[in-house]
């Protein structure tokens, strides 16, 4: 019987819905918002966003433009944008995020608030940092892509976590605010000029573009991050520090590992198969353990010896010493280096009260980040 009265509920709801009529804005009146570039100076904030164009067809886009506003607030700046356009902004389709120089010094948590609480961006939407304008790494064209954004988010996320990057959503970003250490970080985005090489379908020199218009075609790079702690920049990790952040912050499916042995000089390239971390805490002894778990496959050999034989599936023993010695190496660099400025990158404090409870907490957990041990492991297996 109870089945019955929800069905009436139902059914009287959804015609009340068809008498009241549902309004829908057409794509056309729209302004499709899929990259959004925060930049803020003295005076306020300057937004860009890259804005999908419909075409007569209502089913398919004609191409972009980019709008930029400027305002005291960010919802100022999109309400311009709007107002410019003459389109109502929609946030729904916006997945990536990039955040100026000006926007980290000033505290990149703090200017994303509008955007968490008012205008329904996913918490999915990928974050980066840019070590200048947002806007300018937006506007770029890039050699690959019609449109940056969907370039950036290709390269982050449709072909696995690179082990010489990092990768961060809005939602993990909030996150770690509210953690005890409050470290937290965020790719830094650059650009470069593409080279003739790095171009599709063209040959030669020079820089321009294949339709010859003289425009400048770009690539990014991501091999740098940059660390917050209490929601305040940092500094900038090193490519090995970012490798290193990688492994253990991070579950890597794609990327590789290339070392040199120094007796023959023989060039040894490795494709990732899969890496993770394993973490272990001893609160009394304040000792970390970090294991690296990595599957790799062999993919190159480049030697100049010429009474070279093949190796096999799995390298010698030295090779996968060196292996182990190069991801321990940029473990260690990441932690040292933001252990140096007190921020708790691998959050060990998590560890050791995970495992220690309050009564760590109240006794042991002064300076623990100082007084730490951090020791790094590697189990490598080859496919």
């Amino acid at each position: 019987m109870k089945r019955a009265y929800k069905w009436v509920a139902f059914a009287l709801c959804f015609a009340l819905i068809l008498l009241m009529g549902v309004e829908v804005v057409p794509l056309q009146d729209r302004a499709i918002v899929v990259g959004l570039a925060i930049d803020a100076d003295e005076d306020g904030y300057s937004v860009a966003a890259q804005i999908l164009m419909p075409s007569d067809d209502d089913s398919k886009s004609s191409g972009y433009i980019i709008s930029e506003a400027r305002s005291e607030t960010l919802s100022g700046a999109l309400t311009k944008i709007s107002e410019q356009s003459n389109l109502i902004v929609a946030m729904s389709h916006c997945n990536l995020v990039i955040l100026g120089k000006g926007v980290i010094d000033r505290g990149a948590y703090y200017s994303l608030d509008y955007l968490i609480r008012n205008a329904y961006l996913s918490e999915n939407a990928l974050l980066l940092a840019s070590d200048g304008r947002a806007a300018d790494i937006l506007s770029a064209k890039t050699a690959y892509s019609e449109t940056s954004s969907f370039y950036i988010q290709r390269a982050l996320m449709e072909f696995g976590y690179y082990n010489d990057r990092t990768v961060r959503t809005i939602r993990e970003f909030i996150v770690s605010q509210y953690t005890y250490n409050k470290a937290n970080w965020l790719p830094i985005v650059t650009k470069r000029v593409a080279q003739s090489e790095e171009k599709p379908g063209t040959s030669g020199g020079g820089t321009e573009s294949p339709e010859g218009s003289g425009e400048e075609q770009y690539v990014f790079d991501f091999s740098t991050t940059a660390v917050f702690r209490d929601g305040k920049y940092r500094f900038t990790l090193s490519q090995e520090g970012t490798t290193g952040l990688a492994y253990v912050n991070s579950v890597i499916e794609e990327g590789s590992v290339t070392v040199t042995d120094p007796e023959t000089g023989d060039v040894y390239n490795c494709f990732i198969v899969k890496s993770r971390a394993k973490k272990s805490f001893e609160p009394d002894s304040l000792t970390a353990t970090v294991e690296v778990r990595v599957k790799l496959i062999l993919k190159e050999i480049l030697s100049e010896s010429d009474i070279y034989v093949p190796e096999d599936v799995e390298p010698a023993d030295s090779i996968r010493a060196l292996i182990s010695e190069e991801i321990i190496s940029d473990v260690v660099t990441a932690f040292e280096t933001c252990r140096a400025d007190g921020v708790d990158i691998f959050d060990l404090y998590g560890g050791f009260y995970g495992e220690g409870g309050a009564s760590w907490r109240d006794s042991g957990s002064e300076n623990y980040l100082g007084k730490a041990t951090l020791n790094v492991k590697t189990d490598i297996t080859f496919h």
